[in-house]
């Protein structure tokens, strides 16, 4: 049984103890870990692997191309800015390529497949820039890949290249998946101009196509999120007829979305090894959770006229349809990967630090899901909470302190 990593409870982006008068911006003085940093940016690189993979498998060469785009791109940028500000600040010392490497693999598996290189080349840019400012050994210690994705979700949507309901408002992106044969080796963009329905696995008919037309999910659930508890009939109609994937589709990721973090059992995989690790803390993810439950419950809803909350809505509609709407609500969002995977590289230090930083990313997803209905509020949530990582580092209690 592998030993884990760091000799107690200790944030990931943590660095070695610098000599006197280096500066107290590295961390505070509880925290102290045995190996170097550079051993937990291996294992965050190894866990890309077999995320890259299922991506491959379901998006083909065309994703793949993208996201390795994206982190060249990433890590020429931050090279270039670092010799820059080295003129300025020789006694800088910055995050090493192999962190950069990383992030930008973060952000390239986060962002869905593309029929162009366009957003990649940009995203690149930004973040290469954003990591020099933001991130886990930065007094912001907002996550970068957060920043960056709303960033580009902003200056799209503006220049007018945005659509109701799509994943980064409608950048080029393929709302489909491979077809069960052309796995691996499939174009994404070579699709038919028809909604395919039917289930991934099912037999179809042989065509020249590459790919299969889907509708995105989670785009399709913000849409439909409120109608479903409205009409008792909606959520098993839109399962039957395939509007809505099954939970197969979306435990295995055969299913539009994020290039590399479709696979939702994938993920929860990944999150459990780094829990194994010890570069995650598993009551982080149970007060996501927690919060995200709760605050749905509460929100307020308008049936037949009359204001009441989802809570009462859905002890009408039975436990059925109840159990089914709530495990959506968790599967289609990307909660998993946001809570599992990028959350950890930015969390606070302490036990109740993390406990509040779970809370603050599941309550502020669903109250942006809710109200507005965008696909990056997970994304904010995720910024809003890294914005007050650093300030609830003060409720650990230094043992230093007299």
């Amino acid at each position: 049984m592998h030993g884990p990593i760091i000799s107690k409870p200790a944030h990931s982006g943590d660095r070695q103890p610098q000599p006197a008068g280096f500066g107290s911006d590295w961390g505070p003085p509880w925290i102290g870990p045995v190996y170097r940093r550079v051993q937990i940016d291996l294992l965050w690189l190894t866990l890309m692997v077999p995320m890259l993979v299922f991506g491959c498998l379901f998006f083909g060469w065309r994703g793949l191309l993208g996201v390795f785009t994206l982190t060249l791109v990433t890590l020429a940028t931050y090279i270039c800015i670092t010799m820059v500000l080295r003129l300025a600040r020789p006694e800088r010392v910055p995050d090493s390529n192999l962190h950069t490497i990383n992030l930008g693999l973060l952000l390239g598996i986060t962002l869905p497949a593309m029929c162009g290189t366009a957003v990649a080349l940009m995203g690149g840019v930004l973040l290469g820039v954003v990591a020099h400012g933001v991130g886990r050994s930065h007094r912001v210690r907002v996550h970068p890949v957060s920043v960056v994705i709303l960033v580009l979700w902003v200056l799209l949507n503006a220049w007018g290249r945005g659509s109701a309901g799509a994943w980064l408002g409608g950048t080029g992106s393929a709302p489909a998946v491979l077809r069960s044969e052309r796995v691996a080796v499939g174009d994404i963009c070579d699709l038919p101009t028809n909604v395919d329905f039917q289930p991934w696995w099912s037999t179809r008919p042989v065509t020249d196509f590459d790919a299969l037309a889907r509708i995105d999910p989670y785009g399709e659930w913000l849409l439909q999120q409120k109608l479903l508890l409205r009409d008792p009939s909606s959520l098993p109609n839109m399962l039957g007829a395939g509007r809505l994937q099954p939970v197969g589709e979306l435990v295995l990721g055969v299913v539009p979305g994020s290039f590399g973090a479709t696979s939702r059992g994938l993920l929860i995989a990944l999150g459990m090894y780094l829990m194994y690790r010890r570069l995650s803390w598993w009551p982080t993810t149970v007060a996501t959770v927690f919060a995200m439950l709760l605050c749905l419950l509460l929100m307020p809803l308008t049936h037949h006229g009359q204001t009441t909350m989802v809570l009462w809505r859905l002890i009408d509609l039975g436990p059925a349809i109840s159990v089914i709407y709530l495990a959506y609500t968790l599967l289609v969002s990307p909660m998993v990967l946001i809570v599992l995977i990028l959350a950890p590289l930015t969390a606070p230090m302490g036990t109740r630090g993390r406990l509040l930083y779970g809370l603050i990313i599941g309550g502020v997803m669903i109250l942006l899901q809710w109200s507005i209905a965008v696909q990056v509020s997970g994304f904010i949530a995720l910024a809003v909470a890294g914005i007050a990582s650093r300030p609830l580092d003060s409720l650990q209690k230094s043992r230093f302190a007299g």
